[in-house]
């Protein structure tokens, strides 16, 4: 048992689940699954048009995998300008990505060899099967925080699990979180500027990180990168 005056809560993030698709780790790949891959697929689907599928999307194509991306949403990389995003998909498409927007997986299910997935309009309409040699679910990425013991300490977490802090203090005196456990852009970067911030304060000094002052990375072939609000915004 070990006590202290101030604890931090840093568990980070883990990828989030699709209900249907189990992940076995070797048809079925999640983003750290996808980084391993013993081949490079001849065919890969990546679910998600977010920044990790379409990064590792990239990676594999790059590598010669014919890659189709299948998104829920009518466009990529949600949280992107607009604009900014219709230019990327365009320089991903001339790549040799295929996109497959407004569409839902409903179901896949892998062989040694291949997978097959079942995909939906979002919008309703016929149901497709494609085919590939390997899946990869990239539909985000939730907080790590189940099976803590949050409870028992009396820190307070949302339905979606990211603990509730004012300036990285729980509901619970002494108890501090911060990065992907909490709420805000998802990044390393961000979870390090918490990292400084929360550490001040407990030493009584002023901690502070602007959220608006975030810049955001894809690290694809070419790079897109912002800071600050969107035109939408």
């Amino acid at each position: 048992t070990l006590e202290a005056r101030n604890i931090v809560i840093a568990t980070g993030s883990e990828p989030t689940p699709l209900p249907g698709v189990e992940i076995d780790g070797k048809r079925i790949v999640d983003s750290t699954g996808a980084l391993s891959l013993p081949e490079v697929p001849k065919k890969l689907i990546v679910v998600g048009a977010g920044i990790i599928g379409l990064e590792l999307g990239s990676v594999w194509r790059r590598l010669g995998a014919e890659v189709t991306v299948v998104e829920f949403l009518d466009r990529i990389t949600p949280g992107m300008d607009t604009e900014t995003a219709k230019t990327f998909q365009r320089a991903l498409t001339k790549q040799g990505i295929t996109f497959k927007l407004g569409a839902k997986v409903t179901g896949a299910s892998a062989s040694k060899s291949a997978v097959k997935l079942t995909v939906e309009p979002v919008a309703g309409g016929e149901a497709e099967t494609l085919e590939a040699d390997y899946v990869l679910v990239a539909i985000g990425r939730r907080p790590y925080t189940a099976g803590l013991g949050l409870d028992s300490a009396g820190v307070t977490a949302d339905k979606r699990g990211f603990i509730e802090t004012d300036h990285f203090k729980t509901s619970a005196p002494g108890v501090w979180a911060i990065g992907d456990a909490i709420h805000g852009p998802m990044l390393a970067h961000k979870a390090e500027e918490d990292a400084v911030a929360c550490i001040e304060l407990i030493a009584g000094k002023a901690g502070h990180v602007d959220y608006n002052l975030v810049p955001s990375v894809v690290y694809t072939a070419p790079e897109v990168a912002w800071v600050g609000k969107t035109e939408e915004q």
